[in-house]
């Protein structure tokens, strides 16, 4: 028996827990974002605010070259042609985004915590003492699939569309990455004694999904373009990656600042 059918077989409750939770994920967003489509209200997307992102860290899933082509090839292109057709306005990536990439965790610091203690916390991630390190030296060349269309408004994705076996290092591992990050509070009062703010924790909503974002819409559109466009978007693009999953392979993993993410990736996106 393989490690990940093994896992699995050892945590019935904790596989059946996730199994339902990866699916009220995608059926929540998939109605949030036709309501969204049919109402045509929504905020387009108009950037990352540097503010809000430089209190936030990321642990971002870097993808191969061959999976973004094959991202490219078969989800990209042909969503960025039914967008010309619909005359969606939309950045994707590479095409006024950054590449594509896996949002695999955010650490959420308080919004009171000192710019120090923010550093303190990164540099002490990104060092050997954390194990950090490991986690994605282990992550690093695994094979995932994405199999699933989400779209919504302003950010359509695609995603694994359900918690199978391969998904059980993805829950592992961040499970890791949230007792290490709960360390970090340890490390804080250890170097800032009694001025430590309450240090760093994991965003909850990334815990029952898989993703990676292929557009985000950047103006008002009308319904009656926004649902034909949506509809089509399901019954090309979707089906085809039911049909034939793509398998996207991890070539590294970023771990520092989200707001430093994006301005190495796409600094014209990023707003005060």
């Amino acid at each position: 028996m393989s490690e990940k059918a093994n896992w699995f077989t050892k945590h019935p409750i904790t596989v059946t827990e996730m199994q339902r939770e990866y699916a009220a994920k995608i059926s929540a967003n998939r109605a949030a974002g036709l309501k969204k489509f049919e109402s045509g209200k929504y905020t387009p997307f108009t950037g990352f605010p540097v503010k809000k992102f430089s209190k936030i860290c990321d642990f971002t899933l870097e993808l191969d070259p061959q999976s973004q082509l094959q991202i490219a090839e078969r989800v990209v292109n042909p969503l960025q042609e039914l967008a010309k057709k619909y005359e969606i306005s939309a950045i994707f990536p590479n095409k006024g985004d950054q590449p594509v990439h896996v949002a695999f965790e955010n650490g959420l610091f308080p919004a009171n915590i000192p710019e120090e203690q923010i550093k303190f916390v990164i540099q002490w991630l990104e060092s050997s003492k954390s194990h950090i390190g490991r986690i994605s030296k282990i992550l690093t060349k695994l094979t995932f699939k994405h199999d699933t269309l989400v779209m919504a408004a302003p950010t359509s994705y695609i995603c694994a569309g359900e918690f199978g076996n391969e998904q059980g290092s993805i829950y592992r591992a961040r499970m890791a990455i949230e007792t290490i990050m709960g360390k970090a509070a340890g490390k804080l009062e250890n170097e800032f004694g009694e001025g430590a703010v309450s240090g760093i924790v994991g965003d909850k909503r990334y815990h029952d999904i898989f993703h990676t974002s292929v557009m985000r819409i950047t103006r008002e559109v009308p319904a009656s373009q926004l649902i034909p466009f949506a509809q089509e978007a399901y019954a090309t693009i979707g089906e085809d990656l039911k049909r034939e999953p793509l398998q996207i392979t991890v070539s590294s993993v970023y771990v520092g600042r989200a707001s430093d993410f994006h301005k190495t990736n796409a600094p014209w996106l990023v707003v005060p």
